[in-house]
């Protein structure tokens, strides 16, 4: 804060010297940072997730598309959404970016849940892995394993080319089980 002019001030002090801090100088350089994340220098197997900026937006945008997803049988609304967040949050984390509607979009058709009728081989394989997806308690394990079945191959097709591959062959966009 300023010294108000009538307030006598030791000339002696410099009150507005500048001195840099030492060790400084040496510019910014990537990976410096304690909390930056630095593709390729991550952690990776395990339980360690798919490390993206703000994955976890993908909780609040699938509300959006929550009206459209079509259950079949025993399934829940919930466990799809779950799965479905698990998938968009592996494709953003792919792209280096926040999740965004489409990612939902390709996942939520990648797993069939936009058609009315899906395949009897896909509704078989969503209700081997998408029971309890929702679940907190062994629900993590679950999505990951959803997650991890889709294949890199489909995670980098635009929403138009997942729609056109899914309706062709759905069985292409996963990974061999």
């Amino acid at each position: 804060m300023a010294i108000p002019s009538y307030v006598p001030v030791d000339p002696r002090l410099h009150p507005r010297d500048y001195r840099p801090s030492p060790g400084r100088g040496n510019g910014w350089r990537r990976g410096a940072r304690p909390g930056e994340i630095v593709p390729n220098a991550m952690p990776q197997g395990g339980l360690f997730g798919n490390h993206g900026p703000d994955i976890g937006y993908a909780y609040k945008l699938v509300h959006r598309v929550s009206d459209r997803i079509k259950v079949v049988g025993n399934e829940q609304r919930e466990d799809a959404e779950a799965g479905a967040i698990a998938v968009a949050m592996r494709r953003a984390a792919r792209n280096g970016r926040a999740p965004i509607l489409a990612d939902l979009e390709v996942a939520l058709t990648i797993w069939g849940f936009f058609d009315d009728q899906p395949a009897s081989g896909l509704r078989v394989m969503r209700a081997e892995l998408f029971e309890g997806a929702h679940a907190e308690a062994h629900g993590y394990d679950l999505r990951r394993e959803i997650a991890a079945a889709v294949s890199d191959h489909a995670l980098a097709m635009t929403p138009a080319a997942v729609t056109a591959a899914h309706a062709q062959d759905w069985a292409s966009l996963f990974v061999d089980r």
